[in-house]
């Protein structure tokens, strides 16, 4: 998995580089990226830091909102572009923007820590049932 992820992301990193400053990929792919290779990836998330948003583009906004959202397939992966996520907690809006990368080959990825602070952050059952065993990699190969 992490050879095709490789691969789409090496093809798309052209148009990322020019378009989109700042962009990171972030979810099962990060953490396939980071060597989970057990991870299931059913796609690519990629998100892209904006100035606050004013609007939302096809994203629930009872838990996320972003100001533009692009998605489309490339070598029968689906690549999910949002730009200017944020999340909701409680009453307020948080902007979600990796704090810490790897950079491999000029392809930026979330961290291992952090993709468990965005799990963390985004609190689903799906997102925080992964915490345990991103936890249990991380004891036995070490941390990034």
């Amino acid at each position: 998995m992490k050879e095709l992820l490789t691969e789409i992301l090496t093809e798309l990193k052209p148009q990322l580089d020019a378009e989109y400053a700042g962009w990171a990929v972030f979810g099962s792919a990060a953490l396939a990226l980071n060597g989970m290779e057990d991870m299931a990836v059913h796609d690519i998330d990629i998100v892209v830091p904006a100035a606050k948003i004013r609007r939302s583009n096809g994203l629930d906004e009872s838990h996320f909102r972003c100001r533009e959202r692009r998605r489309f397939s490339l070598r029968g992966m689906e690549v999910d572009i949002s730009i200017g996520l944020e999340v909701r907690l409680g009453n307020r809006w948080m902007r979600v923007v990796p704090r810490e990368i790897c950079i491999s080959d000029g392809i930026r990825y979330a961290t291992l820590k952090e993709c468990l602070r965005l799990l963390r952050l985004f609190g689903r059952p799906k997102d925080l049932e992964k915490i345990p065993h991103i936890e249990a990699f991380i004891s036995t190969c070490g941390t990034r």
